[in-house]
């Protein structure tokens, strides 16, 4: 008697396994440079204009699977107000979509894609 058994499938199971660290890697960095870069213009178009500084002042870095926006000039006064002046939220309300954005473009990380 004789039994023979084809482990090519899982051989290919073994091969997609191992590769879907770098492969997750590569999106996770992907997103979250595309996530960034909209919350950026969201942020920006967002900005209340009266001289554009702080408008023109948003930016954002991406480093690795990190990213940064950051706003300068008055944003800071505009967003928190002052004692003088009512805040003027602008940048902390484009938050849960980004972040919305971001865990659903997480969770299409799949090794068999």
């Amino acid at each position: 008697m004789s039994v023979e058994f084809d482990m090519s499938e899982v051989t290919a199971l073994a091969a997609d396994l191992a590769a879907a660290p770098v492969k997750a890697g590569r999106v996770a960095t992907s997103s979250v440079a595309k996530v960034a870069a909209q919350l950026r213009s969201d942020v920006a178009g967002a900005a209340p204009v009266l001289t554009g500084e702080t408008r023109a002042s948003v930016s954002m870095s991406v480093d690795g699977d990190s990213a940064t926006v950051t706003a300068g000039g008055a944003a800071f006064w505009l967003e928190f107000g002052t004692s003088d002046t009512r805040p003027q939220p602008f940048v902390w309300p484009q938050v849960p979509a980004a972040d919305k954005r971001l865990a659903e473009a997480l969770g299409d990380i799949s090794p068999f894609d």
